[in-house]
């Protein structure tokens, strides 16, 4: 349903292991990119780079758990954490190292 979750600040998408970058890319980040602040997408292992550098798009994004996302490289965080103004917490441990 279009704008849906426009009001959503928090969003905890732990572990879902059948979360793609297609979803996230069509779905979720439309949803949310004014209203995110705090993110989860902890243990979501079909997430690339592909999805997480389009994270830049939630410019209100404060806090982020991208831990055991093992198809993410610290290049790739790194990348993401220099467009993601509003950025204050940063989770990481487990990535594709």
């Amino acid at each position: 349903r279009k704008g849906a979750g426009k009001h959503i600040g928090v969003l905890d998408l732990t572990s879902i292991h059948s979360l793609t970058d297609s979803i996230l890319l069509e779905y979720v980040i439309p949803s949310v990119k004014f209203s995110m602040q705090r993110l989860s997408l902890k243990n979501c292992r079909q997430l690339t780079r592909k999805g997480v550098s389009e994270l830049k798009k939630l410019v209100y994004l404060q806090a982020l758990d991208l831990g055991g996302c093992c198809n993410v490289s610290p290049h790739d965080v790194i990348a993401l954490s220099r467009e993601l103004k509003s950025l204050q917490e940063l989770h990481v441990s487990g990535l594709g190292w």
